[in-house]
């Protein structure tokens, strides 16, 4: 498993959610990703986060109120993927 970091816990308080159940506030991904992850980018509204990866692959993580994370998307590029954004002109 892998573990990434946020820098602050504003995700969390924007959602209404409880404090985290771990002191560390680390988010568990599953071992899915095979490679390096080279870009991670928080959903503006959702508990979501977009990793790009050196494996070619984007993926969609939906992190649950115990800071696990479950792969809910993956796009294969076939290529590696440098960077990942969330679209921010379209209304969902």
């Amino acid at each position: 498993m892998a573990a990434y970091k946020p820098k602050t816990s504003s995700l969390l308080a924007a959602s209404a959610m409880p404090p985290p159940e771990r002191p560390d506030d680390d988010v568990t991904i599953s071992s899915q990703v095979t490679d390096t992850i080279s870009a991670l980018h928080w959903s503006p509204k959702a508990n979501w986060f977009a990793a790009s990866s050196w494996d070619g692959k984007m993926y969609i993580f939906d992190v649950a109120r115990d800071l696990t994370a479950k792969t809910i998307g993956v796009i294969d590029a076939g290529t590696p993927v440098l960077g990942c954004d969330w679209n921010q002109v379209r209304q969902h």
